[in-house]
């Protein structure tokens, strides 16, 4: 809908496309007050608009909700002053649809954030069990970078070889704990072992 008004919200002229929403028909609207029109919160939500548009001399936008039987609808509205006419042009839109839109919308991001976080939340359980008994198991383990550097190594091993994390991790390669044999042995299958 479309509508100029006065400064005291007298309605000067009201183009529609339906008048399903409407309190009173449209030829009727024509020289009656807002309040006269619309329910009296929304008639005076109307004028302030249509107020601060003439004060400031700039675009107002407000919203409001209107009830029709048991439906209840949301509009949208704009509010431009024409300071020389001493009117304003109130350009109001049923908004109902996209809001319940935007509505469903924030509702399926918040479901999904909140099962995104369950979800790394169980990751991250999962992740320590699975850390502990890497850590705890009765056999050493370790991984190792493609030029031998020790990359990880669980604490069983580390209690057998009487290092600390810190003094193996990127610091030690294999070969700098094995005997002379056991170096030429490494390097000879571990290089097939990666190949393969």
């Amino acid at each position: 809908s479309l509508f100029r008004v006065n400064n005291d919200g007298t309605f000067l002229d009201f183009v529609t496309k339906t008048t399903d929403k409407m309190y009173i028909p449209s030829e009727l609207v024509i020289g009656k007050k807002l309040a006269d029109v619309y329910p009296e919160n929304v008639a005076e939500k109307c004028l302030a608009a249509i107020q601060e548009a003439f004060i400031h001399d700039r675009l107002q936008t407000l919203d409001f909700e209107m009830k029709f039987g048991q439906t209840r609808s949301v509009f949208e509205g704009r509010v431009v002053s024409n300071l020389n006419e001493d009117e304003a042009v109130v350009i109001v839109r049923d908004v109902t649809a996209q809001r319940q839109m935007e509505s469903k919308i924030r509702k399926s991001e918040e479901k999904y954030r909140l099962l995104s976080r369950d979800l790394e939340q169980r990751v991250q359980e999962r992740t320590a069990e699975i850390q502990d008994l890497y850590d705890t198991a009765p056999i050493g383990y370790h991984s190792l970078g493609p030029d031998g550097t020790f990359l990880m190594i669980n604490k069983t091993e580390l209690d057998w070889l009487g290092y600390s994390r810190k003094e193996i991790i990127g610091k030690k390669k294999f070969t700098d704990l094995v005997t002379p044999d056991g170096v030429k042995a490494f390097n000879h299958y571990y290089e097939s072992f990666k190949e393969q």
